[in-house]
């Protein structure tokens, strides 16, 4: 959970200049495991070879456990937390030289990336010696203009991938937006890393918030009239188009249930073993009546092969072909099938790792989504990203049982809260906890607070510090409709 922030911050730093450098220390078991994991990482490693090497930076820096990461700079070690200094930045795309650096071209030379803040912003890798971008630059050159003369905040920079200054001028030539320096070849291979770009071209929206479509083309092809293309959510793609057999009988059959997105195929040898399990899970949930739709999103090749296993299969279809399954695959981000992506009853995606939990528990584990609250320094991923509820239990206030206690109760109301916030409690002091009690100064246990990092660092502190569900769901409450006041933290 920690190597692909770390790896996002590592692009951004690298994208805006910064002088930064990772170096793996690899705690891997094997060559093949290290070469598997190192394959991922945009940065530097110690050989995995050199056992000697990595053993002896570990006992120099007293590693204890991993992920652990050591910020250093030439007089030695300045922190030894960087995971938790990582995870608690909440910058994105907040400033846009953070991703482009300082300068950009035009067509009247170099302009500052300030120019960008406040727009929407198009990355657009393409390159003269492909056809499709040939093809796809002329419509979105005529979108681009009319879109300037309407006074709409947008901007566009070409990110080359051509192979030659002389490509890259005769393409640029055509064009009316901003661009990378062909020169600066380490900033656009840092864009495309940071933006997985492995296809062209490839059309990235941004906002100041964030990536609004990370594969805008399809979108701007669809809809030129639809700017500025932010992504749509797996519920706008699948409900309206959700089939049973040849029928469209959309919304209707998903509305108000838990819903698995079923990415199988009749060659698949896994999926074909799976199915059975899964239909039979299915047909018991449905006798006892519980919320529970199964949509197939098939990824066969041929229509007869399609017909045949979906014809096995007691549940809902996007039909054979569907256009919507690959955009689904994009935004989901996973690999191999079967892979089952459970969501919630709002059809927003809890994990694609269905199959597993579908095998491990059966019926009674419906509807097999992850623990609501979780302990905030053993799992913090989302404190950096969402308004969270923390409860801490830290110091002497509590017993064993009370905190058990407390844990419970968070349990039983998390249903009606966790659309506001994601839910955490501190059992012991740790990391996380200790440095999240230093940006809001409380030191008081128990402590019932709310801590709002992408708001620029806000918190809010519970009138009353009762770990009970009513005083819990008044706190949330009151946050929710602002009654409660906002403060903020300090750095």
């Amino acid at each position: 959970m920690f190597t692909p922030k770390l790896r996002q911050t590592y692009l951004q730093l690298k994208a805006a200049g910064k002088d930064f450098e990772v170096v793996f220390c690899s705690f891997d078991r094997s060559q093949r495991d290290f070469e598997e994991y190192f394959g991922t990482m945009p940065w530097l490693a110690v050989p995995f070879d050199r056992e000697d090497l990595r053993q002896s930076l570990g006992n120099t820096f007293d590693v204890s456990g991993i992920p652990t990461l050591l910020l250093m700079d030439e007089s030695g070690v300045y922190n030894s937390d960087g995971r938790t200094s990582v995870m608690m930045n909440p910058q994105v795309m907040a400033d846009y030289s953070s991703v482009f650096g300082e300068t950009l071209l035009s067509k009247n030379g170099p302009v500052d990336v300030s120019t960008l803040n406040g727009k929407m912003v198009g990355v657009y890798f393409s390159a003269h010696w492909c056809a499709p971008c040939r093809q796809f630059t002329p419509v979105l050159r005529k979108i681009y203009l009319n879109l300037k003369k309407a006074g709409q905040p947008f901007e566009i920079v070409f990110c080359s991938k051509d192979s030659d200054q002389k490509g890259f001028d005769e393409y640029y030539g055509a064009m009316p937006w901003l661009a990378v320096d062909f020169k600066n070849a380490e900033l656009r291979e840092t864009l495309s890393q940071l933006f997985a770009v492995e296809g062209i071209p490839r059309l990235v929206m941004l906002s100041p918030e964030g990536v609004l479509n990370p594969n805008a083309k399809d979108d701007v092809l669809a809809n030129e009239n639809g700017f500025p293309w932010k992504q749509p959510t797996v519920k706008e793609l699948v409900a309206p188009n959700v089939r049973k057999g040849d029928e469209l009988v959309g919304e209707a059959a998903v509305a108000g249930k838990y819903v698995g997105l079923y990415f199988s195929a009749h060659w698949c040898g896994p999926c074909k073993l799976f199915t059975p399990q899964l239909i039979e899970v299915y047909k018991k949930l449905q006798e006892a009546g519980q919320p529970f739709e199964v949509v197939f999103c098939s990824l066969d090749n041929d229509e007869k092969e399609y017909k045949e296993y979906y014809g096995s299969m007691p549940w809902m279809t996007l039909g054979y072909n569907s256009p919507i399954v690959q955009k689904l695959k994009n935004i989901l981000g996973f690999e191999g099938i079967p892979t089952l992506v459970l969501c919630n009853t709002e059809m927003e995606p809890i994990t694609d790792d269905g199959v597993s939990s579908v095998k491990s528990t059966g019926v009674e584990g419906f509807p097999w989504l992850p623990s609501a609250v979780k302990d905030l320094n053993a799992e913090p991923d989302d404190i950096n990203a969402r308004r969270c509820l923390v409860a801490f239990m830290d110091g002497d206030c509590c017993d064993d049982a009370k905190k058990d206690a407390v844990v419970e109760t968070l349990n039983q109301i998390a249903e009606q809260i966790m659309g506001e916030v994601s839910i955490f409690y501190v059992r012991e002091a740790g990391d996380v906890s200790t440095q999240i009690r230093g940006m809001i100064q409380q030191t008081e246990c128990p402590l019932l607070s709310i801590v709002d990092i992408p708001d620029e660092g806000g918190y809010y502190l519970a009138p009353s510090n009762e770990l009970t569900a009513e005083n819990i769901l008044s706190f949330v409450n009151g946050v929710v409709s602002g009654s409660v006041e906002r403060k903020q933290m300090v750095a």
